[in-house]
């Protein structure tokens, strides 16, 4: 499913990963509703940027409306022992990853780099490296160094297809991958 024009999608997680496959989603078309067990008055900036870009908010819950829902996208960090996981499961709802749907629909190469230790700044200097070769290159994923800060859904809207996206990714992201090969 890459045409995800009209489709419903549920993002479990309105922090800054959470927020940017809504926003990337609802520029494909989606319809997006986005779940989050903090309290609204907790979350009042991340849900005025939500509803900016229409996306529908769910907060102070851990239930999560699958009726309908055609993708649901945890953010990083959500535990996969959640029983909505066992109920999408049930109802052949497909569960993946930022990682997994940022590859979907990339269109551009993506150099992923994963280990233990080394993971920021071999990413930052890869990308470094390319950028001073003349390649238009984005550095995302988990990289949270300096001004770095890209979900790699958001590198993977921006990149054309002729540029390259250098993303550091942990293991907790890897949990919902099912295709991703970068």
């Amino acid at each position: 499913m890459n045409n995800y024009a009209k489709k419903t999608i549920a993002v479990i997680g309105i922090a800054h990963t959470g927020l940017a496959i809504a926003e990337v989603m609802r520029d494909r078309g989606a319809q997006v509703r986005i779940y989050d067990k903090k309290a609204a008055g907790e979350l009042a900036d991340e849900i005025a940027i939500a509803k900016s870009f229409g996306a529908e908010v769910v907060t102070g819950t851990n239930s999560v409306d699958l009726n309908g829902v055609d993708l649901l996208v945890p953010s990083p960090g959500v535990p996969a022992n959640l029983p909505v996981f066992d109920e999408a499961r049930i109802r052949n709802v497909e569960i993946i990853s930022e990682i997994e749907l940022a590859f979907r629909l990339s269109k551009a190469p993506i150099i992923a780099i994963t280990g233990t230790n080394g993971k920021t700044t071999t990413t930052i200097l890869t990308g470094r490296m390319l950028q001073e070769s003349g390649i238009e290159t984005y550095i995302a994923g988990n990289v949270a160094a300096g001004d770095i800060r890209l979900p790699l859904i958001s590198a993977v809207h921006k990149a054309a297809p002729q540029s390259v996206i250098v993303a550091e990714i942990s293991t907790f992201q890897l949990e919902w991958v099912h295709k991703f090969q970068p």
